[in-house]
């Protein structure tokens, strides 16, 4: 895949190919880009990203000549890191990560379901009864008591005590059954709205009130109005529940029977329920065989609906056959979940992270599932996510992203920048042995990675195929493209290869030996002082007196200076010369009297223009950086061979070519 990426962010003008269907690997230094790379293959907002100088219009980001689809990346970074691990559903990727191949697994059910396929058939009228009972309830009953019957503070009952109240008053009831609760309402509210009804006068037009209409309006209020509404606003469908509504709403008798109905259709609602539970246990591989029993449900409620006693007779009769599906199901559901998880949690031991991964809850049908991450300590196995540091949460969502399957590029930035090696050779294993078969674009600032790939992808293309451990041949089969990656005047990359690991005495050393005839006395100077600052830390008075000698002449001391104090410590100059190109196998000359005019450094390496330039900094804080150059602070094993790639920082390169 041809990778072309022009002015974005920091990105000028660069190009480089990956490899499909394997792990390839950008190595550079903080702040040189990697992210942008990642960003731009993302398509993320490109006005916001434009390099500054340019216009939107000039950024191209193009694979293999066409613009990338954002939709075939998955980007690992620290925001899905935490997506990962801090919301443990992640819909099916989760069901896939825990569940793997469900080839057997979904037989299984499927055979089960053939046998239980008439009663799934009839759940859905089950569900929409059980529907219209939960409207019924709200609306009339409420929760019934332990005795069976309505509660008093149902609506129900509220309307039945009102009739109950003004039972003898047919004036009152006649008005009940010809006005609305809103007529009976503007009524009651006159006794209240002003004093006229106190003097015995009508609260709307002022005239005289008689003793009956007075007796009338006070047994009105006794009532509640609304209630009389209940049946008459039901959003129920009583044909559902084959329920009549009582044709007169203030007769006790048929509201009596009105509400016994009522209760008789709750109850067969809770019956039902048993036919909806044997669905459910026999779809859940973790039911246990045994604990399905026949289906028990009486005759009157299976009347209910045509066909379902037959159906249900049917199914009692095969449940041997069923718990034997079961028994292979609940058998096949611990292979395929059970293994997943437990080669999950042999990395997680192995990272040295004391959490394990449970299978939660998951949703068969939807191929959902939910993940817990509970310290192995637990014994009530809770959630304790929020509890990781940010280094477990690191590896164990980096494990999570790598085990989800699909056909994506991934994209993983910097998965292990903090750790020590042991566990980064570890997270490249992961890495290895989960991405396999799929392009990844790996962008690191760690050596590691870029060591450990090219050594396995060596030691395991020198042994015969059948001699390589599973291990290497992941390392065989996918190590793609190992660059480096430089961003300076422009960005570069330029492709690593083992033999570009050495320990830096090597590198040294061997560079020494090319230099050529005709260059100057003092890049052979700053490249024998090199070797002198890794000699040294033998402590030999020969070693000492060396580095004494080099780095003196590195500062470019007087010579006669030099002389006199190496007279002091029982040396000469022809000696010490001598003495340098025994211990370190190279023909240094006699110290020019102008050694030190250095007119011409082109043929210098940016390495060695840096601790050129080290001499003549001003700068406090460059001269530090280029003492950890000089110093080799952070150099002292092995490592990337310096003059080839350019290690250090925009800043510090721009004090080597600008001081």
């Amino acid at each position: 895949m041809k990778i072309q990426i022009k002015n974005f962010k920091n990105i000028s003008d660069f190009e480089f190919e990956i490899e499909k269907g394997k792990i390839n690997s950008i190595f550079g230094i903080s702040g040189c880009g990697k992210t942008s790379i990642a960003e731009s293959l993302l398509m993320e907002n490109f006005e916001q990203n434009v390099t500054i100088g340019k216009d939107v219009d000039e950024v191209d980001v193009l694979i293999d000549g066409t613009q990338p689809n954002p939709e075939l990346f998955r980007y690992y970074d620290i925001t899905t890191q935490n997506n990962l691990i801090l919301e443990p559903s992640l819909s099916g990727e989760v069901y896939s990560i825990l569940f793997g191949d469900t080839t057997q697994l979904d037989e299984l059910k499927r055979e089960i379901s053939q046998l239980t396929s008439k009663l799934e058939l009839n759940a859905a009228q089950i569900y929409v009864f059980k529907n219209e009972v939960e409207k019924m309830s709200r609306e009339f009953i409420g929760k019934l008591t332990k005795t069976g019957d309505i509660p008093k503070s149902s609506k129900l009952s509220k309307l039945t005590d009102d009739i109950i109240n003004i039972q003898e008053d047919e004036e009152s009831l006649k008005l009940i059954k010809s006005d609305s609760s809103e007529v009976l309402d503007w009524k009651i509210k006159g006794i209240t709205i002003n004093d006229k009804y106190k003097n015995r006068e009508c609260p709307f037009c002022g005239n005289a009130l008689d003793n009956n209409v007075i007796e009338f309006l006070e047994s009105l209020q006794k009532i509640t109005p609304k209630n009389f509404d209940i049946i008459k606003n039901s959003q129920v469908d009583f044909q559902i529940l084959k329920v009549d509504k009582p044709k007169d709403r203030t007769d006790l008798q048929c509201l009596d029977k009105f509400k016994n109905d009522l209760i008789d259709a709750y109850n067969k609602s809770k019956e039902l329920e048993e036919i909806l539970l044997f669905i459910n246990n026999v779809k859940n591989p973790r039911m246990n065989p045994s604990d399905i029993q026949e289906i028990n449900v009486s005759d009157e409620t299976l009347l209910y609906f045509d066909g379902l006693k037959k159906i249900i007779d049917e199914i009692n009769g095969k449940i041997s056959e069923i718990k034997i599906l079961m028994g292979k199901m609940i058998r096949e559901f611990d292979i395929a979940v059970g293994k997943n998880i437990n080669d999950l949690n042999k990395y997680v031991e192995k990272l040295g992270i004391p959490y394990k991964f449970g299978l939660d809850d998951y949703n068969d049908d939807d191929k959902t599932a939910k993940f817990k991450l509970y310290h192995k300590d637990d014994s009530n196995k809770n959630h304790r996510a929020y509890g990781l540091s940010f280094g477990e949460k690191n590896m164990l969502s980096l494990i999570l992203f790598l085990l989800i399957e699909d056909d994506s590029i991934l994209i993983i930035d910097d998965p292990a920048s903090s750790y020590d090696d042991f566990r980064r050779k570890t997270i490249l294993d992961i890495i290895y042995q989960f991405a396999r078969g799929r392009t990844c674009l790996l962008l690191s600032h760690d050596h590691v990675f870029l060591k450990y790939s090219l050594l396995q992808f060596q030691t395991s293309s020198k042994k015969a195929v059948d001699n390589r451990s599973p291990i290497e041949k992941n390392y065989f089969t996918y190590t793609g493209k190992i660059y480096y990656f430089e961003n300076l005047d422009t960005p570069s990359i330029k492709e690593v290869a083992l033999s570009d690991f050495k320990p830096i005495e090597s590198h040294i050393t061997h560079h020494l030996s090319n230099i050529k005839e005709n260059s100057s006395f003092y890049r052979k100077i700053i490249n024998l002082r090199l070797l002198a600052e890794i000699k040294k830390y033998d402590d030999s008075e020969e070693n000492n007196i060396i580095y004494s000698f080099l780095s003196a002449l590195l500062h470019k001391k007087d010579i006669n200076e030099i002389n006199s104090l190496l007279g002091e410590k029982g040396y000469n100059e022809q000696g010490l010369i001598r003495l340098i190109n025994d211990k370190m196998e190279f023909d240094l000359v006699q110290v020019p009297n102008n050694y030190t005019n250095i007119v011409d450094y082109d043929d210098f390496t940016l390495f060695e223009k840096a601790i050129f330039k080290r001499e003549y900094s001003t700068s406090e804080s460059v001269k530090d950086e280029l003492n950890n150059l000089m110093h080799l602070n952070d150099s002292l094993l092995v490592q990337l061979n310096p003059y080839k790639f350019n290690l250090f920082s925009l800043y510090v390169y721009s004090a080597i070519i600008n001081s």
